[in-house]
């Protein structure tokens, strides 16, 4: 049971709960879904 814990619920983000094998994973979703800088630009303008 520890070692299941170990393994799939150590890395678990804050944010959102997924869980992680590892935390080089763990920080490469936090930045890709969670934070700012990484979310594409949408394009507000009004094509015609």
């Amino acid at each position: 049971m520890e070692q299941h814990y170990a393994t799939c619920h150590h890395h678990s983000c804050s944010l959102c709960g997924l869980s992680f094998i590892s935390s080089r994973l763990l920080s490469i979703h936090e930045q890709i879904t969670h934070c700012g800088a990484f979310k594409p630009k949408v394009n507000t303008q009004t094509v015609v």
